[in-house]
C-alpha cells in the first residue's frame, strides 16, 4: 500500500514538472540582424548578453522567468514598462542567421503546474523605443538606420492567472524551454523525420505486411474448408 502511494506521488511530481503547455508564434524575416542593431539593443535595454535563436533549429532549455503584471491601462503593456529589470520578468532573444522570406515558428513550453499566460512578441529597435522605457537618456543621439524598423528581437513575458495567496513579487521563477524551428509547407523542420518514418511504415504495411497477413488468412480458411470436406 505504501509503495502504491509513493508511486502515485512520484507520478504527480513528474507530471507537474512536464513541459506540456505550449505557446507559439509563426513569422517570417526579411533581413538579418547586424552587429550594430544588436549593440544598440543592448544599450537601450541595459542587457549585457542576449541568447541567440539561429539557423533552422535552435533549442534553449532551462530558461527562467519571473511573472509580470500587465498594465491595467493597456493590456498589451507590462506594468513599469521597462524593457529589462533586475528580476528578469522579460527575457530577450536575438534572431540571427535566418533564411530570408522563410517561415519560422517560435515555441515556448512550460510546466502545467504554473498556470499562466505567455506573450511572445517580435520587436524592432523602433518598437522598443515606442513601447518601453529605455535606459538611454537621449535615445535620439543613437544613429538611425533602416534596420531599426526590422523585427529582429524576441521578447518573452509570463503573466500568472488564477488566484494565489502569494504576492506577485514573492512568486518563484518559472522554468521553460524555447525553440526556434523553420517551417517547410507549415511543417516544423524536425517533424519531417517523423513524417517520413510514418510514411515508410504505412508503405511497408501496404506493400508487404497486409498482403502477407491476407494470404495467411486465406490459407487458414482453405485448410479449415478442406478439413470439413474430408
Amino acid at each position: 500500500m505504501v509503495r502504491r502511494w509513493i508511486c502515485l506521488l512520484a507520478f504527480i511530481n513528474l507530471f507537474s514538472r512536464a513541459f506540456c503547455n505550449i505557446e507559439k508564434i509563426i513569422f517570417s524575416v526579411e533581413k538579418q540582424s547586424s552587429i550594430s542593431s544588436i549593440e544598440k539593443f543592448k544599450l537601450l535595454c541595459n542587457v549585457e548578453k542576449a541568447a541567440e535563436l539561429t539557423g533552422s533549429y535552435t533549442l534553449i532549455p532551462g530558461q527562467r522567468i519571473f511573472p509580470s503584471l500587465k498594465d491595467t491601462s493597456s493590456p498589451n503593456l507590462i506594468s513599469g514598462n521597462y524593457c529589462q529589470n533586475s528580476k528578469s520578468s522579460i527575457n530577450w532573444y536575438v534572431l540571427t542567421e535566418l533564411k530570408q522570406n522563410q517561415s519560422f515558428e517560435i515555441r515556448v513550453s512550460y510546466p502545467s503546474s504554473s498556470p499562466s499566460d505567455w506573450d511572445i512578441k517580435l520587436y524592432s529597435i523602433q518598437d522598443i523605443l515606442q513601447e518601453f522605457t529605455v535606459f538611454v537618456n537621449d535615445e535620439k543621439a543613437l544613429p538611425e538606420s533602416e534596420e531599426d524598423k526590422d523585427p529582429l528581437f524576441v521578447a518573452v513575458t509570463m503573466f500568472p492567472v488564477g488566484v494565489s495567496a502569494v504576492n506577485l513579487e514573492d512568486r518563484p521563477a518559472v522554468n521553460y524551454n524555447i525553440v526556434l524551428e523553420q517551417l517547410y509547407f507549415n511543417i516544423p523542420y524536425r517533424s519531417y523525420k517523423m513524417v517520413l518514418m510514418c510514411a515508410a511504415v504505412v508503405l511497408l504495411n501496404y506493400l508487404y505486411i497486409v498482403p502477407f497477413v491476407y494470404r495467411k488468412i486465406l490459407d487458414i480458411r482453405d485448410e479449415v474448408y478442406f478439413d470439413k470436406q474430408d
